[in-house]
């Protein structure tokens, strides 16, 4: 289904990635500079309390993952940081789990269950 779409906005950075909400009746775009846009059902959600703010990033975003819930998701940058908004849990990042990691970070899954 289409719920809508940036096309008729401009960007102020390119459309990097996008993930359906619960239910399947909205989606989040993500942008490279870590805007994010709701459509459909999909909610509008918070920082998580846990997650180290946006600001904080070293890089472009690359990729997202909702929670089971569709409540929240996860992002991450090509520096390997993660940020978690709304419900969704932040379990830490490769960026701060392995020292002196320099690979480059393109996409992010979540665990089953």
């Amino acid at each position: 289904m289409f719920y809508g779409s940036l096309g008729g906005s401009p960007l102020s950075s390119p459309v990097v990635d996008m993930a359906p909400a619960a239910g399947g009746a909205g989606y989040w775009m993500l942008e490279a500079n870590g805007t994010v846009a709701s459509f459909g059902d999909a909610p509008s959600v918070a920082p998580a309390a846990e997650s180290p703010s946006i600001t904080t990033a070293t890089s472009a975003m690359t990729s997202m993952t909702p929670s089971p819930d569709g409540q929240g998701y996860v992002l991450v940058d090509q520096s390997g940081q993660a940020f978690s908004y709304g419900d969704a849990p932040f379990f830490g990042d490769i960026a701060a789990t392995v020292p002196g990691y320099s690979g480059r970070v393109v996409g992010i899954a979540a665990s089953p269950g």
